[in-house]
């Protein structure tokens, strides 16, 4: 079977714009076949630049358009968050500092009230014998002994207190920086 190119039957040619076909054949003519191109290239030219450009003008822009009017409030909201996540650490950090220097208050007022009783003491035994001068010894050892666990406890204290502090920094920095990721 070959292609038959004729043009010669009027009964091969269909101008309703089915597709014609050669009966001979069984194969469309090229008439048929270049004016469904001709429909089709029409077809996409007409969706390429009419269509999806007003699908875009009607859908996506309106969206584009509320998302950023609501941005600049989402921001405004997290940047208050953060401050008061801000506020509440440095409230945090000044109420252990208060408490470390009040304890630290408290250790050398007792530290210079017992130094005291001490000296008061010594004044008033008066003459020094070998039994006193032991005792007044024993007592000093045991002020310099009760002195050095009170700076050690105070060193752990400060220590604890130390890493509160560094603690509660590196989670106010990995706060603000979450709060900035998420803007």
């Amino acid at each position: 079977e070959e292609f038959d190119d004729d043009d010669d039957d009027d009964d091969d040619d269909d101008d309703d714009g089915d597709l014609n076909i050669n009966l001979a054949t069984n194969l469309p003519s090229i008439k048929s076949i270049t004016r469904d191109m001709s429909t089709l290239s029409s077809n996409l030219n007409y969706h390429m630049h009419t269509s999806i450009p007003q699908s875009i003008q009607n859908n996506l822009l309106n969206f584009q358009s509320q998302v950023q009017k609501n941005i600049p409030a989402h921001i405004q909201m997290e940047r208050f968050k953060s401050s008061k996540r801000e506020q509440s650490i440095h409230h945090k950090i000044d109420s252990t500092a208060g408490v470390t220097q009040k304890s630290l208050a408290e250790e050398r007022a007792t530290a210079h009230a017992e130094l005291t009783i001490l000296a008061e003491k010594v004044t008033e035994a008066g003459g020094w014998d070998e039994a006193r001068t032991a005792r007044f010894l024993a007592e000093v050892r045991d002020i310099r002994e009760m002195l050095r666990r009170e700076r050690e406890e105070r060193v752990k204290t400060d220590e604890l207190v130390l890493d509160q502090i560094v603690q509660t920094r590196e989670l106010l920095h990995r706060t603000l920086l979450d709060s900035l990721a998420k803007e």
